[in-house]
């Protein structure tokens, strides 16, 4: 089958959805929390994460083969190339220097929110239009009833 877990697929997705949590993380707890408990990372520290999130998110996604979904293919590299990376971007020192001391924080904060809810869509959106996992998907559901 094609959505065999290989040792790499399996070792870039834990690394990519723990990269994402911790920086999710990060960003979100000035808002969460009390003042005192503020959590910080040094700009290289956000720059070695984001660039961790951003290049196995990139390689999970080659993985994947857009090229299969035919002409859907294009639109869901548009959105995970694209949205995500802009996104992810804003939360490497770059976001710093493009919306300053002030309102780098809450830029974060969008960047963040905005990849998930980019991420969660850009699943469904692949499930919906791969034609490889359509057949599986219809005879399992037949198996069960």
């Amino acid at each position: 089958m094609g959505n065999a877990c290989s040792p790499q697929k399996y070792v870039s997705r834990i690394l990519h959805t723990m990269g994402g949590s911790v920086l999710f993380a990060i960003v979100t707890a000035p808002y969460l929390f009390a003042p005192g408990t503020r959590a910080k990372l040094e700009p290289k520290a956000y720059a070695a994460l984001g660039g961790l999130v951003l290049l196995s998110g990139l390689y999970n996604a080659s993985l994947l083969q857009p090229k299969k979904m035919g002409p859907a293919g294009g639109f869901w590299r548009m959105i995970v190339y694209g949205g995500k990376t802009t996104a992810l971007l804003i939360c490497t020192p770059l976001g710093d220097k493009l919306f300053g001391a002030d309102y780098a924080p809450h830029a974060k904060l969008v960047g963040v929110v905005l990849a998930y809810l980019i991420g969660a869509y850009a699943r469904f959106y692949r499930e919906l239009h791969t034609k490889a996992d359509a057949p599986s998907s219809l005879q399992t559901s037949k198996t069960l009833e």
